[in-house]
Order: C-alpha cells, then structure tokens, then sequence
C-alpha cells in the first residue's frame, strides 16, 4: 500500500484521540519501525477490519443484558437495583483480577518511565469506570419502572449523542458516519412508535416516566464512555484498564449500596435474597460474565482500530438484537414497526463495514 493510503487508515485513529498533532507524531514513529512508541499502543492497535468484527460482537452481547436484568426483576423476589448492581460488579471483577495487580504494582514500581505509565493508565480507567458506574446504576433503576423493550429503545438516542460529542470536543466526523448515526436514530424512533403507551392504551405511569428519564441519562454516560473508550483504548491495552475500570465501579456500586442500607432503604432492597432461585442466580452471572465484563473487554480492544462514532453506528444494533431477544426470552410482542425499525437500524451499522473499506480503495487507487 502506497504512504497515502497508510495514512488514510490511521486517519480515524489520529482523529479519535482529539491531539491530531500528538497522534500525527506517534503514527509516524510506528511507520518508521522506531521504539518509542507507548506500552497501550504495541499492545492496543488492531487492524480496523478485525476491529469492526470484534465490535459486531458487542450489541449481541449487549442486546441479552436488559431481558436477564428484566427477567430478574420480575422474579417472584425482585432485588433492589443497588443490591443487584453490587452482585454483578463484583463478580465481573473476577476475571481481571490479575491484571489490577499487575497495574498496582507497576505503579509502585521504582522506574519512573514505568510508574508514570502505570499512573496515566489508573487515571484513565477511573475516569472510564465513573461514566460506566453511572450508566450501569441509571439503567439497572430505569429497568425497574419500563419494560426492556422501551429501555432499549431510549438507550438508541446514544447514537446521536456520540458523534455529538466527538464534534464538541474537536474531532472530525465524516459525512457518511453522521448519516448512518442519523439512520440509526430514525430506526429507533419507528420501534419506539410502539412504546409510547402501554398495551391497553393508557399513558405510563410516573414511576415509567422516571424509569424513561433514567434511561436516557444512562445512553448520556455510555455516550461519554464510548468516546472516552475511543482514546484510551489507543493507548493502553484492554486488560489493563478492565482491571481499574471494574474495581471503580466496584466502589461506586459499594457505596450506593451502603447508601440503601444506611439510608433507610427497605430491607428488601437491601435483600440477596434473589439469588437463593438457582434461575434467577444463574441470570445475575450471566449478565456479570457474558453481556458485562466480555463486551466491555471487546468493546475496548475493538475501540483501539476504529473511531467512537463509528463504533457507535455498530453498536446501534443493540435495540433491534434487544428486541429480539425479549420476544424469544421475555414473551414480549414483535410489532411491524420493531420489524421496520430494526431492519433499518442494522442496514445502518453493517454499511460501516463497506463504505470505510471503498474508502480505502478509492484512495490506494488515486496513490
């Protein structure tokens, strides 16, 4: 491949990190074989291709996370979303266990370069760890009053909410990922046609409203994230930050319990009651294990080969996949307007696999 079209691909990874002439310098050294590049970026970069393959995982993941967390909060004893949050946090911290370690003890370690390393990575995966803390506890609240199909549906606003952002903060969004990010929302409009009122036609009540308005303000903290995730999984590997990032919202989970037990929350809310029904037990591992630690672990190394917003196109998938599998696990109705909507939604997140990829031709061909 010609020197132009090498820069072509690393174009969205230089416009991901919002420091073009940072990102612009660390590009060349990696093309001219030289040994500074940084510990994230030997272990971080992926080829995009890979990358949108493995970030197609991550709604099918993620689209099975709502209906477990639903199916556990009309069990016959129903958590209380601190005391579910903490369940599953915890046991998604498990499997990076080792890799906190290893990040803990490089931070104390007596060489500077690899302390100053270790440090930059902690404070990114604090920060990374906070927005996905809050969007975890928002939804796991707003699922207690709305159904997992109108949760999902209010979850899709993120798609526009991430180019939105990646603008506001200086980087460039091409044309084509705008479309799709608007495409995306369009489709979620037509499910959403569906969930304005209830079954029988009567409005929702205030305690669904909340759970709406909790909703939304969880897709604002995963759309702070996924941008957020967009540059720091240049720089760092996925294992390393998983390990600080789940202890974070390990402490954060803590401490909103501690709150509903000290505070005068029920004692039901309080209750791990659930998890005496082998069912419901293997629900909250499940959503810990598969939709929760795998995909933010793929989430993370797939950020590292493509940009936020059009990571986001794929992730727009998520509501028509949670559609999907709240009619096959829930029992909740398939409309043609789910149909309709989701179709368009996945047409959306699957024409980022080609559009990007003429792109490149086109460039190798004009080299």
């Amino acid at each position: 491949m010609s020197a132009r079209g090498r820069r072509r691909r690393d174009a969205p990874r230089a416009r991901a990190t919002g420091t073009g002439t940072e990102t612009g310098t660390e590009t060349e050294r990696d093309d001219e074989g030289g040994e500074d590049r940084g510990k994230g970026e030997d272990e971080g970069a992926i080829d995009p291709a890979t990358a949108r393959l493995l970030l197609f995982c991550v709604p099918l993941l993620w689209a099975t996370y709502a209906p477990a967390l639903r199916y556990v909060f009309v069990s016959e004893t129903p958590p209380g979303s601190a005391a579910l949050s903490l369940a599953r946090i915890g046991l998604a911290q498990l499997p990076f266990v080792p890799a906190l370690l290893s990040t803990m003890e490089r931070s104390k370690s007596a060489r500077p370069g690899e302390k100053v390393e270790a440090d930059r990575a902690i404070s990114a995966a604090v920060e990374l760890g906070l927005f996905n803390a809050l969007g975890t506890s928002l939804q796991a609240w707003g699922l207690e009053h709305t159904s997992s199909t109108h949760s999902g549906f209010i979850m899709g606003s993120v798609n526009v909410l991430v180019p939105a952002l990646a603008v506001l903060q200086g980087d460039r969004v091409s044309r084509e990922t705008w479309a799709a990010c608007l495409m995306t929302f369009v489709g979620v409009l037509v499910i959403g046609l569906d969930s304005v009122s209830s079954g029988d036609g009567t409005t929702a009540s205030e305690l669904a409203v909340q759970g709406d308005g909790a909703a939304f303000a969880s897709a604002a903290c995963y759309a702070a994230l996924t941008l957020r995730a967009g540059k720091y999984a240049k720089e760092f590997s996925a294992s390393e930050l998983m390990g600080t990032k789940t202890l974070v919202m390990l402490m954060f989970m803590g401490t909103w319990y501690a709150r509903t037990v000290f505070g005068g929350g029920s004692a039901e809310d309080a209750s791990f009651a659930f998890l005496a029904s082998p069912i419901v037990a293997a629900a909250v591992v499940y959503s810990a294990f598969i939709p929760g630690a795998l995909a933010n672990y793929i989430q993370l190394k797939g950020q590292a080969g493509v940009s936020a917003s059009e990571a986001q196109v794929i992730y727009a998938s998520t509501p028509a996949f949670n559609a999907l599998v709240s009619v096959l696990a829930l029992g909740e109705t398939l409309t043609k307007s789910t149909i309709i909507g989701g179709a368009v939604i996945l047409v959306a997140s699957l024409a980022s696999f080609f559009v990007d990829e003429e792109a490149d031709e086109e460039v190798d061909k004009g080299s």
